[in-house]
């Protein structure tokens, strides 16, 4: 089994890839050369089914919300080999 704690990071990749493909710059530099960023205040994921570290995930990272000053990233997982939902959060 994935061990819990790599799905945050599985998730904050995704979304720091999404960043770049649709925004052209990672969270790293747009905190550090535009002075702006995305920080986060609050992480929630429900497990659907289990993963092993021979499942590809396939991850698709959406804006759930646009606030004043925020954004909420809604993000799910599947298992490629099947399509599966792993997680989501």
């Amino acid at each position: 089994m994935i061990y819990t704690g790599r799905f945050p990071d599985f998730a904050l990749r995704a979304i720091d890839a999404w960043l770049l493909a649709h925004v052209g710059v990672d969270f790293y530099r747009m905190n550090m050369d535009w002075g702006i960023g995305t920080p986060f205040v609050h992480l929630e994921c429900d497990f659907r089914s289990p993963a092993t570290p021979r499942d590809a995930l396939l991850i698709a990272v959406e804006i759930d919300k646009i606030g004043t000053s925020s954004l909420a990233y809604r993000v799910a997982a599947t298992i490629e080999a099947d399509g599966r939902l792993c997680f989501e959060g």
